[in-house]
């Protein structure tokens, strides 16, 4: 991919995987750059086909895609009608009694900080998880969002449970699968999206990423600021300054930025991280992997000869994804873009869209996820086309205004123009 080239040559991407797949069937893998294991300062390898990237939030994607298997079985046909409570009761409990599931998983249950404001409730993390281990840490912040208050009348607005969603879809698949630790999302993607779809079970962990394939880990990089963010959107920019122009721009370019990026990257790159189980954020997978999931869900359940869900199922769940959206987000997402538009009933997949990423489908019930630093996955139920994109250069926030970069949307629309898409 002529695109992907020269993203490389001009170091605005590093290493990147993009994975097409069309009609339910691989259309293309393209890998390209370079990635170093994490912990090492300078044993640099070619990207490769089985490569494994921390594609942060694109994890909820993955995980909401498993989960929707369910919905094949008679007794969760209504599924995310049912309330969170009527399978996990402990969640019932400071008035949430009566969330529904798809209301938890479309990030409208007002639990969007568990444990506290968001500063405690990440302090509180770090410090379970570099102290507790990792079954500690997931038996604690499930029980957070326990004990957690909703921050406002749930259903009465969307707002990104950027954390918080891990331990809500954690505690239904516990309790749903009666196997109350993380092991049990680690089964649950297993049986329910690798082995009907033939994926190795070694391409997707859900964090909890054993040592012996840490070579295999292409480990996330700061971004290779100085030419890259000057020629990033913008969306970050004061009114009326120029894109570069302002003093602030500057101080975003060149001190907030390489610190987000170089303090996001080393945390991830931590043992303590990948050891963890968050299936709303530490996923590690091949493109490949994530690729043949999502080319499924674009064909209806059913990618290379193999199928994970009924087409009824998948159809039934773009139609939810597709309906009218009538709440507006609490607060602006962190992409300009983004801000003040309407969140879907995204049943655990990214609760807005883009025309810049997604092109003129952006609205039409996509499946999409992103996360932040720049990977993405999107199925394109009418025109049977899904298009993956994982890198590991991290694309700092507090600079770029959003988790995908003007680079990842490239990559995208060069696809969907081959495909005479618009």
């Amino acid at each position: 991919m002529e695109v992907l080239k020269k993203q490389i040559q001009a170091r605005t991407q590093l290493g990147c995987a993009i994975v097409v797949y069309k009609d339910g069937e691989l259309a293309a893998h393209v890998v390209g750059g370079i990635c170093r294991p994490p912990g090492t300062a300078s044993k640099w390898i070619p990207v490769n086909e089985t490569s494994l990237f921390f594609v942060n939030s694109v994890t909820k994607g993955v995980c909401a895609t498993a989960f929707m298997s369910l919905l094949d079985q008679p007794k969760f046909e209504d599924l995310y009608d049912q309330k969170v409570s009527s399978h996990w009761p402990e969640f019932g409990k400071q008035n949430k009694q009566d969330i529904t599931i798809e209301t938890a998983l479309s990030h409208r249950a007002g639990l969007p900080h568990v444990g506290g404001n968001p500063l405690v409730a990440f302090l509180k993390l770090i410090i379970f998880m570099v102290y507790g281990g990792p079954m500690y840490t997931w038996s604690r912040m499930v029980r957070e969002v326990e004990t957690t208050p909703p921050s406002w009348p749930p259903g009465t607005f969307a707002a990104y449970h950027a954390v918080s969603f891990s331990w809500i879809m954690g505690g239904l698949i516990d309790s749903i699968t009666e196997s109350p630790n993380p092991a049990s999302i680690y089964d649950f993607l297993h049986t329910n999206l690798c082995d009907p779809l033939s994926i190795p079970r070694n391409d997707v962990h859900c964090g909890m990423v054993n040592d012996d394939l840490v070579n295999r880990i292409a480990a996330t990089e700061p971004t290779p600021l100085t030419k890259k963010l000057r020629r990033s959107k913008g969306a970050q920019d004061e009114p009326g300054a120029s894109r570069n122009g302002s003093f602030s721009r500057w101080i975003q370019l060149n001190i907030i930025g390489p610190l987000e990026g170089s303090l996001v990257a080393g945390f991830i790159g931590l043992r303590s991280w990948r050891l963890q189980c968050l299936p709303g954020n530490n996923g590690c997978f091949t493109a490949a992997a994530i690729g043949k999931i999502f080319g499924a869900l674009a064909n209806g359940g059913e990618a290379d000869g193999h199928r994970f869900v009924s087409e009824n199922v998948v159809d039934s769940v773009r139609e939810r994804i597709k309906g009218k959206p009538t709440e507006l987000i609490k607060f602006d997402h962190p992409d300009g873009e983004y801000a003040d538009s309407v969140a879907r009933r995204s049943c655990g997949f990214f609760p807005w869209s883009s025309k810049d990423l997604h092109g003129e489908q952006y609205t039409d019930g996509l499946f999409s996820t992103e996360g932040m630093g720049g990977s993405f996955a999107y199925a394109d139920r009418e025109n049977k086309l899904s298009i993956v994109v994982c890198k590991n250069v991290y694309e700092p926030l507090s600079v770029l205004g959003g988790s995908i970069s003007s680079d990842s949307c490239d990559l995208a629309k060069t696809v969907r123009n081959y495909y005479g898409i618009r």
